[in-house]
Order: C-alpha cells, then structure tokens, then sequence
C-alpha cells in the first residue's frame, strides 16, 4: 500500500456559468451526504439507512484514510453532490457518486468535477482507476461516457476501468 497524507483542499474546476469546486468533506457535510446516499440506496451495494451515528462513525475513519477521498461538489458555494475517489489494492478505486440536487442535473458540472477529480487523483499517484457499480445504476452510461469502460460482468454489477 501506498502511503500518503490526506489532503484537505477545494479544487477549481472549470465552468464559465458559475463557481464550480470540489473540496474534501468536513463534518459539517455528514447529513448531506447520508440524506443524498439514503435516497439512493437501491443504487449502492450497502442497502440499508444510515443513521447518523453510523455516519459519523464512517467519517471518524475516513479522516484515518490518508489516500481515500470523498469530495463535495458545491455551485455557486452551494453542495450540489459528491464523489469519493480512494487508493485500494494497487489503483484507485471511485465510490459514492451522487448528484444531491437533481434540479443540477444535465448541466456538465458532475462530469466536470468528476474529470478534476480523477486528474488529482492522478498527480497523487499515477495508477489505473476502476469501479465497480450495480446493474441497475442508471449512471452506468454517464460513467461510461466520463472514459469508463465495462471490463467484467461480475453477476449482479460491473468492473469499469477508465481509460
């Protein structure tokens, strides 16, 4: 395992209609992200509701992870999503992909943000980036157009590497 220091830092991303940024999650960003995860639970391998303690417990070590990250997508200063990229086995791996506010939807700013995030990603440690997602995800197409490509079909979801 690769061994890094966690990085706390908002990232510009390019956008000429507005203030797009990612930045790591704080603690004032658990009830978002377990309100935008517990809406989409039937998308996700963990299924169940996530209660707050649960939350903050999974917060307490990810702040112990210093190569996992879970990014916070804000417009305008406010959080839209989320998308977490962390180094496992031997590449990176994406988890937690969620437009929070669908009203932000079809405009480019998670494909933006995600394409920040992947080339930090890469200037931490140049490795190959995969996924594994749900059959029944219906942003399969958007990572596929986002440069993943499906390399295994592992019964009830799919391995995806980035190209």
């Amino acid at each position: 395992m690769v061994q890094m220091e966690k990085i706390v830092t908002t990232l510009k991303v390019p956008y000429e209609k507005g203030a797009l940024a990612i930045r790591t999650s704080a603690l004032g960003d658990l009830n978002n992200l377990r309100e935008w995860k517990n809406a989409h639970k039937e998308y996700f391998f963990h299924k169940l509701e996530i209660t707050p303690a649960q939350q903050e417990e999974w917060f307490s070590g990810y702040l112990l992870r210093a190569d996992d990250y879970l990014f916070i997508v804000e417009f305008d200063g406010m959080p839209i999503g989320c998308m977490g990229i962390r180094f496992k086995g031997n590449n990176w791996d994406i988890y937690n992909v969620i437009l929070g506010k669908t009203e932000f939807g079809g405009h480019g700013l998670m494909g933006r943000s995600y394409q920040v995030m992947l080339q930090f990603a890469k200037s931490q440690i140049s490795r190959p980036i995969s996924l594994q997602v749900l059959k029944n995800n219906p942003a399969i197409w958007w990572y596929e157009k986002n440069g993943f490509k499906v390399t295994q079909d592992l019964g009830d979801h799919l391995f995806m590497l980035h190209s």
